[in-house]
């Protein structure tokens, strides 16, 4: 028996007609708020809502009468304060409660489609947290329940809607409630004088806790330019469910390189000579956000990798004793330079020079500003005639820094009535596109 149902138990005394083996059937579920992961994990300010279906089955005999759905709440998890019934439907009717209603009773005409009245009642007992949807099926003409054994609200579902229900609830986390805490169960549906059948158990783990995450590694590439970037992150409940990972160029603003990114590495296609600085903010299943994780970025300068060595043929076999492989030595990087700057008026060359991380006993660098002057007599060659030379203190391995060339009184009078040529010399030898001299002749036409 149904202590939930409306319906007079079932009399095997009845006539012949009522003991035919005529009953509804039940495939149902229970579902709610999806959340993130497996867990369906929310924070405790998500509302959770839940609703229970059910299902006449195409093969069942008869139409349900009588249904009855029960959902039990805990009241030490939840706040009972917030339940509101809603939405109510079965078949083609959808019954919508007054706005916040906890209680509810109403009837719905089903003719002329069926000669029937539904009754709903539907309610939360405060003092237990049990929720109960109870559907009638009443004679029109009485409005007490049908005593015709074919008739029902919910119908075999042959044709879809007709045989099919749902419930609809929702209610808010409890204040207080822990991060961790799962709130759930089923909900029992029966039909009829039928078994209780109990849907699938739905449940929500609560999260309020941020997630942590930092850069693991900045690191050269494999190619010129490239930079390895990894990243991880914890999170003690719901777990990571996506990063934001940000990069700032030369201590500029950070903007935006991956967002929602389930990755934990990628490769970074910066420019040579160029600093860039990685963040990463984490993001849990719950939907909890890390704090802005600039504090913990972290750094590296774009540089040209050393090429691999690449060992000598082994020798063909052959007459003789064979000869020993010579390995090639990995030919060094080369030191690089930026855009030379001439400022006409002051007699000022600036060029920046990065000498390269592996030369670990630092660069030397040559700068000098030479012109060409005609000879006076016929048939000589031009003289060359050094307006400025400086050799510059040891540059560190990896360090960038802008060299300055300031040339005489003299010589810049020199230098604004003549061509000029920039020399630059450098152990080790210059990056391949300025390793002997570079013109610069246009450089006083552009000051």
């Amino acid at each position: 028996d149904n202590p939930d149902s409306t319906e007079e138990p079932f009399d095997p005394d009845a006539p012949p007609a009522h003991k035919e083996v005529v009953q509804s059937g039940d495939p149902n579920q229970k579902s709610g708020v999806t959340g993130g992961g497996d867990a369906h994990a929310v924070r405790s300010d998500v509302p959770l809502a839940y609703e229970v279906e059910f299902e006449n089955k195409p093969t069942a005999s008869a139409p349900a009468q009588t249904i009855s759905v029960v959902d039990q709440l805990d009241p030490a998890k939840v706040d009972l304060s917030t339940f509101r019934l809603g939405t109510i439907a079965f078949g083609d009717t959808v019954l919508t409660p007054p706005a916040g209603a906890q209680t509810w009773t109403t009837t719905q005409d089903l003719r002329p489609a069926q000669d029937l009245v539904a009754k709903v009642v539907a309610g939360l007992d405060q003092a237990t947290g049990k929720i109960t949807w109870t559907f009638t099926s009443l004679d029109p003409q009485t409005l007490l329940p049908t005593a015709d054994p074919l008739a029902g609200l919910l119908p075999p579902n042959t044709d879809a809607p007709n045989g099919q229900g749902s419930v609809a609830y929702s209610v808010a986390t409890k204040g207080g409630v822990a991060s961790g805490t799962t709130i759930g169960g089923d909900a029992a549906i029966t039909f009829d004088a039928n078994a209780v059948i109990h849907t699938n158990a739905w449940s929500n783990l609560i999260d309020d806790g941020a997630p942590t995450s930092s850069i693991q590694t900045v690191a050269q590439g494999a190619t010129c330019g490239a930079l390895d970037v990894s990243w991880a992150g914890s999170d003690a409940v719901s777990g990571i469910g996506s990063y934001d990972v940000t990069v700032s160029v030369d201590g500029g603003a950070f903007q935006p390189w991956f967002i929602r990114q389930a990755a934990t590495s990628a490769t970074y296609k910066g420019t040579v000579g160029h600093t860039y600085a990685f963040a990463v903010q984490a993001r849990d299943l719950a939907g909890n956000v890390e704090v802005s994780g600039a504090a913990g970025a972290k750094t590296a300068t774009v540089d040209c990798p050393t090429p691999t060595p690449q060992p000598t043929p082994a020798p063909q076999p052959g007459p003789g004793p064979a000869a020993t492989p010579v390995p090639t030595p990995a030919p060094k990087p080369w030191v690089t330079f930026g855009k030379i700057t001439w400022a006409l008026k002051k007699g000022t060359l600036s060029v920046p020079v990065t000498c390269p991380k592996t030369e670990t006993a630092g660069c030397t660098v040559k700068l000098a500003l030479t012109t060409s002057v005609k000879a006076k007599k016929k048939g000589k060659k031009p003289t060359t005639v050094t307006l400025a030379s400086k050799t510059f203190p040891v540059l560190k391995a990896g360090a960038t820094k802008t060299l300055a060339l300031k040339l005489s009184p003299s010589g810049l009078k020199l230098a604004k009535a003549s061509s000029l040529k920039v020399s630059l010399t450098a152990k080790p030898k210059l990056t391949a596109d300025a390793r002997v001299t570079t013109s610069a002749s246009k450089l006083k036409k552009a000051s």
